[in-house]
């Protein structure tokens, strides 16, 4: 799956998500309200970004600039805790997934250092 024209083919991507609904209804229905935040937040930090240039380019008045400001500095802040956080969950998924059923059958194993092969 890590070949970047797998993502890109429609029958590809059905056949995952399918499988992620049969499969992993837990981490379907974690992933729908995480793609749904991810959303949200993007929309709020697009939106107190065109705030934000409007107050610089004299569109409102300059009383306002030190409030688009902060939406657009506070969204930017949220977008990446929220990338944090999210990518954190997603190893603990991986992780608790991991010791439950066992490592999984595709995984590659891990490369010798030339060291390891002297």
């Amino acid at each position: 799956m890590m070949d970047p024209y797998f993502y890109r083919n429609h029958i590809a991507r059905r056949y995952y998500l399918d499988h992620v609904n049969l499969k992993h209804k837990e981490f379907a229905a974690w992933d729908h309200k995480i793609q749904l935040i991810y959303g949200l937040v993007a929309i709020a930090t697009a939106v107190s970004a065109l705030l934000f240039v409007g107050t610089l380019g004299r569109r409102f008045p300059s009383v306002y600039t030190s409030i688009f400001e902060t939406f657009f500095v506070s969204s930017l802040l949220a977008m990446a805790v929220f990338v944090f956080v999210d990518a954190r969950a997603r190893r603990r998924f991986r992780e608790l997934w991991n010791q439950q059923h066992g490592f999984p059958a595709n995984r590659q194993p891990e490369a010798q250092s030339s060291r390891d092969l002297m």
